[in-house]
């Protein structure tokens, strides 16, 4: 399940890159949250894909990602695949900021 691959990712302390597919999985908020979680515990995460099409995520996901994602440090290269979820357009603006975020970084 989520959480117990979510305790696995946190204990991965030297990794840079890392790609998640959770498409269809149903994951919904807490789903998302438990991985926002374990993503955080890693620090010299630099490149973080996800994949949560399909998932029923809400405008409350899009803000918890907006919040969370540009909070990891050493991230340069962030990629969000969220298709077919329930994002209002507003949901959709907050997800794009991100990007924006992070290239100002850099």
């Amino acid at each position: 399940d989520a959480v117990s691959l979510c305790t696995s990712i946190g204990a991965l302390q030297r990794i840079q890159r890392l790609e998640l597919n959770f498409h269809e999985c149903r994951l919904g908020d807490q789903g998302v949250e438990h991985i926002l979680y374990a993503v955080g515990q890693l620090p010299v995460i630099a490149d973080l894909q996800l994949a949560l099409q399909e998932n029923s995520l809400h405008d409350s996901t899009a803000t918890r990602l907006a919040d969370a994602i540009p909070g990891l440090p050493a991230l340069r290269r962030f990629f969000l695949a969220a298709a077919l979820n329930s994002f209002t357009d507003e949901g959709l603006r907050t997800l794009r900021g991100i990007e924006g975020v992070l290239k100002a970084r850099q």
